[in-house]
């Protein structure tokens, strides 16, 4: 139990801890419940929280079948705390976390809780259009806002590195429930009145949308939700490290605790209160979905992620006592400057998303070796349910066989799902070519000299000098180069695609025209505008469509490779990204197909010229969309998964790097990558799983090994280590060039350009650009 594992850790200083504190101690647990048979639960603590919890229960009353009856008694946290602990009050209604001193009072007298999360409340500071500022540190709040703040405002007290300027401080009515009740609780001081009041907050984003207007604005981050036009501006982004890091206000900052200007408003429960007449239905209701529109329309707080809500409707129908949303930032007892090493066995397809996690660790624990092992999936499922590797990065969930034979072994995994990503396929939006694709037909169209398609049957004379092979699964070390385009296209891993075998030109090495592939379909050219070499698009659709077997692309006529073009325009050479070039120009040739990772393709300017190709793997034509890549059901798009076994994160060096894969730096990149299904404010609320697994881990292996020096000595969790990268990216890269073909040809060429293309195409592409 929780409360035993403390007293045990804690004895040695429980006596001087609470007379320090003041608190009395009871030596038995008080409940009204037990004492006279009431069923009236009796809360104290904060009256600021008061008038949401009535509001919850008023609400609740009036819908419920069975009425809960709730007596407050509001006299402040510390009060509700002491009372709490000492077993004469049901429940505490708190804004601040409760203290290691109560704690261990509440461990004395035997007295558990469960804490829940009611609401959260943010600042964010919103700057006028054009700020030479962008960020703020947690520490110059005070000059800014506080009291004794300067009398004039500058742009170099908001952020010492931006252009000096004097700004006018934009604030709600100094008498508000933001300023008296939650700025104060910020501030080391009482909060400044000497500013400009505003109306409301639209008024004010109105008069700040002028970049002539220098000034900043403070408001609650659910006001600034809530506005119909925030005018194009963006809050100050905050820092605790003095700039070096600097986090957005949004749900996933604000629950995980890393954006700085906010606070939890709690409720915690004995959990002997939840034998009371219908107030464990009372409590699941607070936080569910029937109880939120009342954070959300009646008060300025701002509601909970619902990661956080399921984590609080865990802990009362566990129940899970002790604190789960309050604990110190950080389970890691790893020194960053320790020695020690960790392997990652898996596909190259999934770091996609695992590099930015992998950079973030190697950067924080320079002396642990991390190393990244090429497996397939089958390989690396393999390995890890039979106990031989305690972290895998793979594209798909087990097998029902693999999930036996880890239960049979006694490993229980861990997976963080960060998303999906998938090929997509594209003609010309109005053309009559064919609406959806088997594998056959995609073999014959893109493989070499194929004479038995769905056996992948290559011609010899090509097969021969084929040395590298496209497996089912890419098991390709993870790429160490940082992505080179707009953040919309995932880097790819190391080329699995086999060599190209230069043949005659004049030699066909399949169809030509697309009636070849189906008599039905219309007699007209194919042109494939593919992607460079190496790219992972053609690797995963050549391995796809033939099961893996050792396939060369395509090299001749039909088939253009294709790279970024360099076209003149008024202000001088500008370079076509290559898909944008490809996009394009598909919407303009009806005969042209192309291929595009789908995060790439959803944001490229030139989409609704095409339309999307289904495809038919066996059971029926697919069309990708969000869901069917999530479901996996389309066959070109593939997960990336994280996976740690639970009894593993006994080991310091693993744990810490499951830790670090909930790190806000490295999650904002993996962001940027468009993964469908990617949820950074419900990973970021999941670090407080990640502590219960460690602790559970290193308590497993203690009471294994009672010898062991750990039994004894478990480390207390520290700070969360903030060495590591220094910069953030605040921005996702946007410049694009926005030219696209505008000559499209009319007739279909009958020879193969031998000239690079230096201009925007007035021909159906014909030739790679170099």
């Amino acid at each position: 139990m929780t409360n035993l594992f403390r007293r045990t850790l804690h004895a040695a200083l429980l006596l001087t801890l609470v007379l320090m504190a003041g608190l009395p101690t009871y030596q038995t647990r008080t409940s009204f419940a037990q004492e006279d048979g009431s069923s009236e639960v009796v809360v104290a603590g904060s009256r600021y929280v008061q008038d949401l919890l009535q509001k919850l229960v008023d609400n609740y009353n009036a819908t419920a079948e069975n009425d809960t009856t709730v007596q407050f008694d509001a006299q402040g946290n510390a009060d509700g705390f002491t009372r709490l602990c000492g077993g004469v009050v049901d429940a505490v209604m708190a804004t601040e976390p409760i203290s290691d001193e109560q704690l261990l009072v509440c461990d004395t007298n035997a007295v558990e809780f469960v804490e829940l999360v009611l609401a959260y409340e943010a600042l964010v500071l919103v700057p006028s259009a054009g700020a030479p500022a962008t960020c703020i540190d947690q520490s110059s709040l005070p000059s800014v806002l506080g009291e004794g703040g300067a009398a004039q405002l500058n742009w170099s007290v908001i952020n010492p590195t931006a252009t000096p300027g004097d700004i006018t401080l934009y604030g709600p009515n100094p008498e508000s429930q933001t300023v008296v009740g939650f700025l104060a609780s910020l501030l080391p001081d009482a909060p400044r009145t000497d500013y400009t009041q505003y109306e409301s907050p639209q008024a004010v984003v109105d008069i700040l949308k002028d970049p002539a207007s220098m000034g900043v604005a403070f408001m609650t981050f659910d006001e600034w939700s809530e506005l119909e036009d925030q005018g194009g501006l963006t809050p100050l982004q905050a820092s605790t490290d003095q700039l070096l890091t600097c986090l957005s206000p949004d749900e996933g900052t604000i629950a995980a605790g890393t954006y700085p200007f906010r606070r939890q408003l709690m409720l915690y429960v004995n959990v002997t209160a939840f034998d009371k007449v219908n107030f464990d239905e009372f409590a699941k209701y607070a936080v569910g979905a029937e109880g939120l529109p009342v954070v959300d329309d009646e008060f300025n707080f701002t509601v909970p992620v619902q990661a956080v809500l399921d984590r609080g409707l865990n802990n009362i129908t566990g129940p899970i006592v002790g604190r789960t949303f309050t604990r110190p930032n950080s389970p890691v007892t790893l020194n960053t400057a320790a020695e020690g090493s960790v392997t990652v066995n898996g596909t190259g397809l999934a770091s996609t998303a695992t590099k930015p996690i992998y950079d973030s660790f190697t950067g924080t624990y320079a002396n642990v070796d991390l190393t990244v092992g090429a497996m397939t999936n089958d390989q690396s499922w393999g390995a890890f349910c039979a106990g031989t590797a305690s972290v895998i990065q793979v594209n798909r969930p087990p097998t029902e066989a693999e999930l036996a034979t880890c239960s049979e072994n006694n490993i229980d995994p861990y997976t963080i799902t960060f998303g999906a990503q998938a090929v997509v396929l594209v003609v010309k939006a109005d053309s009559d070519l064919p609406v959806c694709l088997d594998y056959s037909q995609l073999s014959a169209m893109l493989v070499q000299n194929v004479l038995d398609p769905q056996a992948g049957t290559l011609n010899p004379d090509a097969t021969a000098e084929a040395t590298d092979a496209a497996p089912t699964e890419a098991a390709t070390e993870a790429p160490t180069a940082e992505p080179t385009e707009a953040a919309t296209e995932a880097p790819a891993p190391e080329p699995t695609e086999a060599p190209i075998v230069p043949l005659d030109p004049a030699k066909l090495q399949g169809p030509a025209r697309w009636n070849e592939i189906n008599p039905e379909w219309p007699d007209r050219q194919l042109l494939v505008l593919a992607p460079s070499l190496g790219a992972i698009e053609t690797d995963l659709i050549l391995a796809t469509v033939t099961d893996g077997q050792q396939v060369l692309r395509r090299t001749d006529a039909p088939i253009v490779q294709m790279s970024p073009v360099n076209t003149p325009n008024a202000s001088g050479a500008t370079d076509i990204p290559d898909l944008q070039y490809r996009v394009g120009a598909t919407a303009h040739f009806d005969g042209a197909i192309t291929y595009a990772l789908w995060t790439a393709f959803q944001s490229d300017p030139g989409k609704d010229g095409v339309r999307v190709v289904q495809i038919d793997a066996g059971n029926g034509c697919i069309e990708p969309t969000a869901e069917t890549i999530l479901d996996g059901s389309y066959s070109f798009s593939y997960s990336s998964m994280l996976v740690f076994s639970k009894a593993a994160l006994s080991d310091d060096v693993v744990a810490a790097l499951l830790w670090q894969a909930f790190n806000s730096d490295a999650l904002i990149q993996i962001e940027t990558l468009g993964l469908v299904g990617f949820d950074r404010a419900a990973l970021e609320a999941e670090r407080e799983n990640i502590f219960t697994m460690i602790e559970e881990a290193r308590r497993a292996a203690a009471e294994a090994d009672p010898d062991a020096e750990s039994s004894d000595t478990t480390p207390e969790a520290t700070e969360e280590v903030t060495e590591g990268p220094t910069e953030e990216p605040t921005e996702t890269a946007t410049e694009t060039a926005t030219e696209v073909p505008t000559e499209i040809p009319t007739e279909v060429p009958t020879e193969v350009s031998t000239e690079l293309p230096t201009a925007e195409p007035t021909e159906a592409p014909t030739q790679a650009a170099q």
